[in-house]
């Protein structure tokens, strides 16, 4: 077909955006796959949570899960040891900024569990300005579930 110059480029563009279009669909679906797997144990039956119009508090949680449980800690490793370390190195600055105060520097001694609650709070603060941003909500859930697990892997190490 001759289409002409702005004619084809006009066709090409409707082809990208096809084909991009196709590409997200099949991208939505294998993260679907991969959800329903994993909160489903890799049975293949339906899951509510993801094969009807949810709720924005389903559709938080089920996107804290996915980003916890799978991208971040990929990108991140285990919450625990990471959030370990982000409280050694709270727990030194405390300690620094308060050496020679009225304060006792030892009572500035956090944990991991601690630092999820701080990271929690912080995503908390974030919605004071009265925009909804729904990544927020994710993370104060992500965050909450993963005080939780640092506070049991803590209580399995005493």
């Amino acid at each position: 077909m001759d289409y002409g110059k702005k004619g084809y480029i006009k066709h090409k563009a409707k082809e990208m955006e096809t084909a991009y279009q196709a590409a997200q669909q099949k991208q939505r679906e294998a993260e679907q796959k991969v959800l329903r797997d994993f909160m489903l144990g890799g049975m293949n039956q339906p899951c509510p949570a993801i094969d009807k119009e949810v709720s924005p508090r389903e559709a938080i949680l089920t996107s804290a899960i996915r980003h916890t449980c799978g991208e971040r800690n990929v990108q991140y490793g285990s919450p625990f040891v990471n959030l370990s370390d982000c409280a050694a190195l709270w727990t030194a600055y405390l300690q620094g900024k308060f050496k020679g105060s009225t304060l006792d520097p030892n009572m500035f001694i956090l944990s991991a569990e601690d630092v999820a609650h701080l990271n929690t709070l912080q995503k908390i603060a974030r919605t004071f300005n009265g925009n909804y941003i729904p990544d927020t909500y994710e993370d104060a859930a992500a965050y909450s579930a993963i005080a939780g697990e640092c506070a049991k892997i803590e209580e399995n190490h005493q």
